[in-house]
């Protein structure tokens, strides 16, 4: 998506901007469907290019924004479900290890998972992040 600050008014509406660019793509097609058409019953007719959306009607921009939201939402998911593996199996190996802090020297226990356990460490700290 361009730079450029979304259309978030219409004639009789608008939106505030929420900062996740996928849904303000959404509002923005919503509000620039509503600015060039005044009934809903003319957003399915082809018009011409507004904006960053994609298709040839309001409708189709405002479907495609929220396509293009879903397979965000469901990449994030994806990667979360991932990070999640991660730590439950670095929970596992701690559990069967002991716990990192215990082993300060670094004395060969860890020396393998090394590796791991810097995954662990990044995947715990991204898991405190609220999606």
């Amino acid at each position: 998506m361009s730079e450029k600050v979304l259309r978030m008014n219409a004639y009789y509406y608008g939106f505030d901007p929420t900062g996740n660019a996928s849904v303000d793509l959404i509002l923005s097609s919503v509000a620039t469907a509503g600015k060039i058409a005044h009934h809903t019953q003319e957003w399915g007719d082809p018009c011409q290019m507004y904006g960053p959306f994609r298709g040839e009607s309001p409708i189709d921009w405002i479907q495609n924004a929220a396509n293009d939201a879903a397979s965000e939402l469901a990449r994030l998911a994806a990667e979360n479900a991932k990070l999640r593996a991660c730590v439950e199996a670095a929970d596992a190996i701690s559990r069967w290890w002991g716990d990192p802090k215990v082993c300060d020297d670094n004395s060969g226990y860890y020396t393998e998972d090394d590796e791991l356990l810097a995954d662990y460490a990044a995947a715990r700290k991204a898991l405190e992040v609220e999606l």
